[in-house]
C-alpha cells in the first residue's frame, strides 16, 4: 500500500523534506498546499501508476487532517490551510482527499 497523506517519521520523505509535513521529521500529514510537495505527489504517483499499470487509484484520508490544518493556522486565520490545500489539489486535477484522476 502507498499512502500520500499520513506519514511516519522514519520515511525518507519526512527525513528529506520535513518542511512538507505538518509534524515535520516526526511524521504527520503531507501538506498538499505546499507547491513542491504537491508537485512531488503528482509526479511520484503518476510514475507509479504508469509503471505498474494501475487501472484505478483511490486516495482516502486515513487520518483526520483537521487537527493538522488547525494547528498550522493562527487563531484569527482558522480554515486557511484547509482552504489552500483543497484549492491547490483541485487545480492539479486532484480532489481534496478523494484521489488523483487518471486518463
Amino acid at each position: 500500500m502507498v499512502r500520500a497523506g499520513a506519514l511516519r517519521g522514519e520515511l525518507l520523505l519526512t527525513q528529506n523534506h520535513p518542511e512538507w509535513i505538518f509534524g515535520g521529521a516526526n511524521g504527520g500529514l503531507l501538506n498538499l498546499g505546499h507547491p513542491e510537495a504537491l508537485k512531488w505527489v503528482i509526479e511520484h504517483f503518476d510514475t507509479l501508476i504508469k509503471e505498474q499499470g494501475v487501472d484505478l487509484y483511490r486516495e482516502d484520508f486515513n487520518i483526520d487532517p483537521l487537527g493538522y490544518w488547525r494547528g498550522n493556522d493562527t487563531p484569527d486565520r482558522q480554515g486557511m490551510t484547509r482552504t489552500s490545500t483543497c484549492r491547490d489539489t483541485s487545480r492539479s486535477g486532484m480532489s481534496c482527499g478523494a484521489g488523483i484522476r487518471t486518463c
